[in-house]
């Protein structure tokens, strides 16, 4: 970002370029993968170190105490519970009711395509090709275009969410992975079930993208088609890599039967299926996962999990240092 703001006003050294930047999220989510969040008291050099500096330039802070997605007292009070690592018996009795072996059969098949949130990305595309696979209809292998060798080697992190290769199908699960429209919530995260894929006259895949894919949006309110679907066309994203121009051309959309904890992040689903395996491998895991829901009933837990998991989290090294920068925003705030 501060690069960006550099480069349009490349006569002033003030950081961010002298602009007022306002950082908004919730400390109790999940640290960046492969990295340290910026209250870690670890060192590091290089970007790291500069982002370290630039991050302790914020020094007022305002606390938003009560969470808006979950309207429900209890529900919101055991996740809260559960973010700090004090999860009650009764909170964990209470969550064992929504372990998938408790739930009644009839009320498990509304979760039948609910989106389920792993904690691996190998587990997420093993589902969504399962998913894919049981649709039983022609799929489309989708290559992005790229300009170079280096972009084509680009994650989709560096693409702005814009997958390398992306398949689909009528009938998929698909999430958008770009803000198109967002007054009428076509948002990075919305998700939707591809009804057809559109190719230019004369084009066709693998050589060539489609022209758009033709979605209906779950949470859409904005004009249609026809019949509430709605056109997605390819994006072109842009970025350098160790001084290499790259760019890639792709449709914004990813399989969206499951996705990964970290990519749910800012979601707010209606129902979820949370598989979080066998142990925290990160601080917030199980809360961004279960956080992502709106009531008691649109949670599934499967696989279940054992209180001593929730409450040994608290021990960690990950937690305590989580703690001392949530303390830190306590001091600055105002």
């Amino acid at each position: 970002m501060e690069k960006r703001l550099r480069e349009a006003k490349p006569h002033c050294d003030e950081v961010f370029a002298g602009l007022n930047i306002f950082l908004i999220g919730d400390v109790r989510q999940l640290p960046p993968v492969g990295d340290s969040p910026l209250y870690s008291a670890r060192r590091v050099a290089d970007v790291a170190a500069h982002g370290k500096m630039v991050y302790r330039t914020f020094n007022k802070s305002f606390i938003l105490t009560v969470s808006q997605r979950q309207a429900d007292v209890t529900f919101r009070d055991a996740l809260d519970r559960l973010s700090v690592g004090t999860t009650t018996p009764a909170d964990y009795a209470r969550f064992g009711e929504r372990f998938k072996l408790n739930v009644p059969v009839a009320e498990r098949e509304e979760f039948k395509d609910a989106t389920r949130l792993y904690t691996t990305r190998d587990e997420v595309a093993a589902h969504n090709i399962k998913k894919l696979q049981e649709l039983d209809s022609p799929v489309a292998r989708l290559p992005a275009k790229h300009n170079n060798a280096t972009a084509k080697r680009g994650s989709a992190d560096d693409a702005a969410g814009l997958e390398p290769v992306v398949y689909l199908a009528k009938g998929a699960r698909v999430m958008l992975r770009s803000n198109m429209w967002l007054e009428t919530g076509l948002v990075n995260g919305a998700t939707g079930t591809v009804v057809d894929i559109v190719y230019q006259p004369g084009r066709a895949q693998p050589e060539d993208l489609p022209a758009v894919v033709m979605v209906k949006f779950d949470n859409y309110t904005g004009p249609t088609v026809a019949d509430g679907l709605v056109p997605v066309p390819t994006l072109v994203h842009t970025w350098d890599h160790e001084q290499v121009a790259c760019s890639r051309e792709q449709v914004p959309l990813c399989l969206a039967w499951a996705v990964t904890v970290h990519k749910s992040q800012g979601l707010t689903l209606d129902r979820a299926v949370v598989s979080v395996g066998l142990r925290d491998f990160a601080v917030g895991l199980m809360y961004v996962a279960m956080s992502r829901v709106k009531s008691w009933e649109g949670l599934l837990i499967d696989p279940e999990f054992g209180l001593n998991r929730i409450l040994d989290i608290r021990n960690s090294p990950g937690f305590l240092a989580r703690e001392a920068g949530e303390r830190a925003i306590v001091r600055n705030s105002r």
